[in-house]
């Protein structure tokens, strides 16, 4: 495996991780659906994209690693936001 795929395949992992580690966060009663919506999108196509790798020798040029690296990097870093639970603007707002 080659150090581009290699490095393609890391961050798949990182990015599954950390969409699901905000998954489990989220309930589906008090969670607006376009947030879960978007967290389950992003590991759908982190598995893909490691899939991709792994099964079908998929070979990343470097402007897809800076874009999975950058989207990585922000789950990374708004995780503090997520410490205490899900952030009050992606509740559902009771009528």
């Amino acid at each position: 495996m080659s150090a581009p795929a290699l490095l393609h395949l890391l961050l798949c992992a990182a990015l599954l991780a950390l969409s699901c580690g905000r998954l489990l966060k989220t309930c589906a009663r008090c969670t607006l659906p376009e947030i879960r919506g978007v967290f389950v999108l992003q590991a759908s196509a982190s598995i893909a994209g490691g899939g991709a790798t792994l099964l079908d020798g998929y070979e990343p040029q470097w402007p897809s690693l800076v874009l999975l690296a950058s989207m990585v990097a922000v789950q990374g870093v708004t995780s503090a936001l997520w410490r205490d639970g899900v952030p009050m603007d992606f509740q559902r707002r009771n009528s």
